[in-house]
């Protein structure tokens, strides 16, 4: 790898969830990017550096020049004229061929586009992870008496658990485009 993971910036996060049967009438796209505070975007930079910064678990990728999939060319045009503008609608057009085209063997699961920077570079990372369930706690008074509420949550994600399907980071160096993928369901 070629670019500093730890000089990423996190921009924008577009959020689309992906059913695991082929049907692109059943995602549910994000119509705007997700609103993030520093700490949401602290914790997805985490999650990128020890997934796709890992040399263990990260690989160069390229192109396949006989690819049908519209990604290579969004990411490129995205890459040579970032436009945050347009970035929610190339991720749903993203999101809907995942949908219809990974095996209905894989899971469903949440594909998130982030428009990120290295640096002055522009970035597109794209993540594929899985949704968790979990319980929290809620400390309170009823009755005047102190007692603890639990309640369930269906819609985790970014936990120290969560698990990433698969990653990609697109950035453009002078030399091309640097491509590093992760992929944990290969």
């Amino acid at each position: 790898m070629k670019a500093d993971l730890a000089l990423l910036t996190v921009k924008q996060v577009i959020i689309h969830e992906v059913p695991r049967r082929r049907d692109d009438s059943a995602v549910v796209l994000s119509e705007i990017e997700s609103p993030m505070d520093e700490e949401i975007a602290q914790l997805l930079k985490e999650r990128i550096i020890a997934t796709a910064g890992d040399r263990s678990k990260a690989f160069e990728i390229e192109w396949d020049p006989a690819t049908t999939s519209p990604v290579p060319g969004l990411v490129t045009k995205y890459l040579t004229l970032p436009d945050p503008n347009l970035i929610v609608d190339q991720s749903q057009q993203m999101a809907r061929h995942l949908a219809m085209t990974q095996p209905t063997i894989s899971p469903g699961g949440l594909l998130i586009v982030i428009h990120a920077a290295i640096e002055d570079s522009p970035a597109v990372i794209i993540l594929k992870l899985e949704k968790e369930e979990g319980a929290r706690i809620v400390p309170r008074m009823a009755s005047g008496k102190r007692t603890v509420d639990i309640r369930h949550y269906k819609d985790l994600i970014l936990t120290p658990k969560t698990k990433v399907f698969k990653i990609a980071l697109f950035t453009p160096l002078e030399d091309g485009t640097e491509a590093i993928a992760c992929d944990n369901q290969r």
